[in-house]
């Protein structure tokens, strides 16, 4: 994506550059959408938004934490805006790792990261897409990246 995609979009479209891209995904997406955020440090960013929807945190037992500890342990930030969300039908695990990783994200404080959560009552997994997809693009509207 990084080394074709987006270099295609760029020479195809006019576009406003990494400052005003986000990425977005749902599930297995989800989670690769907060990977990529947490990769943005070590790596020039080229993203400013992120909406990871239903994001499967749990996976890998929690491995996404430990990046994101390492990440706190040696100060780095990390910039951008995150919405992330869950469904409110969704099992306990899911929940608790999407409330959980918001809570550190804050408690970490990075200076160049805003995060948004939403918890999308009596929806469950499949339900909690497209319209988390609406209310990111939305906030991502309010902040100027898109």
């Amino acid at each position: 994506m990084i080394e074709e995609l987006i270099p295609e979009v760029e020479t195809r479209y006019r576009t406003l550059g990494a400052g005003h891209r986000t990425l977005a995904g749902h599930s297995l997406a989800g989670l690769a959408t907060v990977y990529a955020l947490l990769r943005s440090p070590t790596e020039q960013p080229s993203f400013s938004g992120y909406i990871a929807a239903s994001p499967t945190l749990p996976l890998a037992e929690g491995a996404i934490f430990d990046i994101e500890r390492t990440l706190a342990e040696n100060s780095v930030d990390m910039s951008g805006v995150l919405f992330l969300s869950v469904g409110g039908r969704e099992s306990p695990e899911m929940q608790q790792a999407t409330a959980s990783l918001a809570t550190i994200l804050r408690e970490h404080a990075y200076p160049g990261l805003t995060v948004h959560t939403l918890v999308r009552h009596g929806r469950g997994h499949g339900g909690n897409n497209w319209q988390s997809y609406i209310d990111g693009i939305r906030l991502m509207h309010e902040y100027g990246i898109i």
